[in-house]
């Protein structure tokens, strides 16, 4: 997911206008910002409460559409335009193993 424009940001979190890039974006889906190394970021995740597209409420949206997206992530000030989120994966991969 892309930042395209910062719509408002306070103490709690923000509202961001985003792009999907890469796979389905869903709703409670959590996000590592500032690294592709997902692993080194557990601290610092941030975890998606709304999405919206057309003035609606929806669960989830896929790539090459744009959104209205609620974070909640005291910090979300410091994300900006043209940002990438990559998606917190929920496995592990360990090397040798198939």
């Amino acid at each position: 997911m892309q930042i395209y424009e910062v719509d408002r940001v306070n103490e709690h979190g923000g509202s961001f206008i985003v792009r999907c890039i890469n796979g389905i974006i869903h709703r409670g889906q959590s996000f590592a910002p500032g690294t592709t190394d997902q692993d080194q970021l557990t601290d610092f995740l941030i975890t998606l409460h709304r999405i919206e597209r057309y003035r609606r409420d929806v669960e989830f949206f896929d790539p090459q559409h744009t959104a209205r997206v609620e974070f909640s992530w005291k910090p979300a000030a410091s994300l900006t335009r043209w940002h990438e989120l990559p998606q917190k994966k929920s496995w592990v991969s360990i090397p040798g193993c198939l």
